[in-house]
């Protein structure tokens, strides 16, 4: 169904009932089907709502009137209740009289337009369940990204001019009002969800930002293609759109039986790093990095250099809940629950580590000794995204 704001005209002529078609002074603009209220003001006591499936330049066709009509009475064009309800029951992310539109103009231009292909207005808005509510936007909402820029790490080694399917967003706050944004992943439900580092996987192009707070919600709305070359280029293309590249609903998975298309997180699913620690310095946190993601588990293997004996074998689960086996000084087996790293590297020494956090880059681990250990370790980590 169509609409025009604040269309009201008057028949051109007297009409009797159960005519299906009726002349007025001014057609609506916008297509069929649409509804008018004839008689709308009431004056003859005729008001009726017919439903018009066609119209010429001179009259609109419709359903049967069941009422007499003359050029006294106000012809105006409305919403049915049923249709103002349907509004208010859409589903997270479902929105009316909005598109989503792809362009690339020296970089690339996400927008949300309306059904004819403009930008939202007062009189033509686009309406989206935000957050459990209805949001009106009633302004064009856009965002852009230029060329030059390794966004998303989409022109990195791994995916550099591969077709990439990136999910449109449209968030929520009461002082940036609607706001739209892309990211690489479909899983994101608030602002926290995405990572601020232009070039990380995880991050999301937003249109505004000024005021953005953890909360905020956001929804998926729709899914859309691109592909940045490699190289201080970094030069945004966007396909010849189709049904299958540019989504205009929420969706959740990418085109992952593409070939080439890489899914969110595949750039790397693990890789091994290896690092030491003299058992002489003091105790303190250390970052390992170059991992090149954000780790959700590791095991570490490792022993002490030119040496036999200590021997560890580590593992850290999501929530950094650590365990590990160890063969110490004494040739001993030894289960150490809570520690990614614990032994003794001689009589009356003991070197231990705990997973501190997991970085965007790699993990932090907290070092600490007891008594006065000497010696080198040397280990591998396998990091797990």
């Amino acid at each position: 169904m169509n609409y025009q704001n604040n269309f009201a005209t008057n028949l051109t002529s007297n009409q009797l009932a159960a005519v299906t078609t009726t002349p007025l002074n001014s057609i609506p603009t916008v297509d069929a089907p649409f509804y008018l209220a004839l008689d709308a003001t009431n004056v003859n006591g005729n008001y009726e709502v017919v439903y018009c499936t066609g119209k010429t330049a001179t009259n609109v066709n419709h359903a049967a009137s069941s009422y007499e009509h003359t050029t006294a009475e106000e012809v105006r064009m409305i919403v049915p209740a049923s249709y103002l309800n349907a509004i208010q029951n859409l589903k997270e992310g479902e929105m009316v009289n909005g598109m989503i539109s792809v362009a690339d103009t020296a970089g690339i231009t996400l927008a949300l337009k309306t059904k004819a292909g403009t930008d939202p207005s007062v009189s033509d808005p686009v309406f989206a369940m935000i957050g459990g509510a209805v949001r009106a936007i009633t302004a064009a909402l856009s965002v852009a990204k230029a060329d030059a820029t390794n966004w998303f790490d989409a022109g990195s080694t791994e995916h550099a001019t591969n077709e990439i399917d990136y999910f449109v967003y449209l968030g929520y706050n009461a002082t940036d009002g609607v706001v739209i944004g892309f990211s690489r992943i479909p899983w994101g439900a608030s602002y926290d969800d995405f990572s601020t580092t232009t070039t990380d996987e995880d991050y999301c192009a937003i249109s505004t930002i000024t005021t953005a707070a953890a909360t905020d919600y956001y929804n998926v709305i729709g899914r859309f293609a691109a592909t940045l070359s490699a190289g201080a280029g970094y030069t945004w293309t966007v396909p010849t759109y189709t049904a299958k590249n540019l989504i205009q609903r929420p969706i959740y998975d990418n085109r992952v039986t593409t070939p080439s298309m890489p899914s969110p997180h595949t750039r790397l699913n693990s890789k091994i790093i290896v690092g030491t620690r003299d058992f002489t310095a003091a105790a303190g946190d250390v970052s390992y990095t170059g991992v090149g993601f954000r780790p959700s588990s590791l095991d570490l293997i490792g022993c002490v250099a030119a040496g036999s004996f200590p021997q560890i074998w580590g593992i850290a689960d999501s929530q950094k809940t650590s365990f590990c086996v160890d063969r110490a000084f004494d040739s001993n087996f030894r289960t150490r629950a809570n520690y990614l790293v614990f032994t003794s590297p001689s009589s009356g020494t003991e070197i231990y580590a705990i997973v501190k956090s997991y970085d965007a880059d790699g993990f932090t681990l907290t070092w600490t000794k007891g008594g006065s250990p000497t010696g080198t370790f040397e280990f591998a980590v396998k990091c797990i995204r």
